[in-house]
């Protein structure tokens, strides 16, 4: 029959010939691979379920999400934490009360932090009793605690090291506009997973892998050690904002005594 076509006939017949047999080939490749894929996500996690609660790997997903933008909005609250009493002529008053520093920056750092972990420890009960509730009837096993323990040991050590950062830089800067883009720029680093940053470098800590990866005994080691280094930090920080603003507080003061001096010597003359 090929003897009867043109060479031009029988270069197209082979084509679509080779086309058709790819087709084929690639849908049926496609379709094994996803059946074999599923069947093999399903039995990895029945096997990682029956070792560790469902509520577990959900909290890490949480964690991860809840941190980040934490400590990403927070930045809008601290950076003009002192500006405020600027703009309204608080500092004067400030500077003229015996108030220690350790008691003012506490009232101002406390006065924010607060209603910020207030509301994300709400949030994060009220997801954990949702989570219970809709699952306690399944298989998996679900525990209220893991959500609430994901958060104090994920969530919070960031915020408190991020939020004492912030608020050294705005009384350092005095200005809180210089304080946003420094910040973000530090923000940008820490977040991005795909730096090969050392753990300890890290005061966000990602936990979006796989949605059932499993951290191990020697990771979860490093994440404790990481946890107490910037709860640490965090103080050293609280310490060199009250040193920062016990200063400012200082210079303003010897200023207007200054100023006073000139005036009276002026007035006797």
């Amino acid at each position: 029959v090929l003897n009867n076509i043109d060479s031009i006939s029988v270069k197209e017949l082979e084509e679509s010939f080779s086309k058709s047999i790819y087709k084929t080939t690639i849908n049926l490749i496609i379709n094994e691979k996803r059946e074999l894929q599923l069947k093999e996500a399903q039995d990895y996690i029945n096997k990682v379920l029956q070792k560790e609660s469902f509520t577990k790997y959900f909290s890490f997903r949480y964690s991860d999400r809840i941190s980040v933008f934490l400590c990403f909005i927070i930045v809008f609250m601290f950076a003009f934490i002192f500006d405020r009493d600027k703009k309204y002529n608080v500092n004067d008053m400030i500077f003229s009360k015996p108030i220690k520093s350790v008691e003012y920056i506490s009232g101002k750092y406390l006065g924010a932090l607060i209603p910020v972990i207030t509301l994300t420890m709400l949030v994060t009960v009220m997801i954990s009793f949702i989570t219970y509730f809709k699952f306690k009837n399944e298989t998996y096993k679900i525990s209220i605690l893991d959500i609430i323990n994901a958060n104090l040991l994920y969530v919070f050590p960031s915020v408190i090291f991020a939020s004492l950062f912030i608020m050294l830089l705005s009384i350092i800067l005095k200005n809180g506009i210089a304080v946003i883009p420094i910040y973000i720029f530090y923000f940008i680093i820490m977040v991005k997973q795909d730096l090969n940053l050392n753990i300890f470098m890290r005061f966000i800590i990602r936990t979006d892998g796989g949605f059932y990866d499993q951290i191990d005994i020697e990771n979860f080691n490093l994440i404790i050690q990481n946890r107490i280094l910037y709860l640490l930090l965090a103080i050293i920080l609280f310490i060199l904002s009250v040193v920062s603003w016990k200063k400012t507080k200082s210079l303003k003061g010897e200023i207007k005594n200054n100023l006073f001096k000139r005036i009276f010597r002026f007035g006797k003359i």
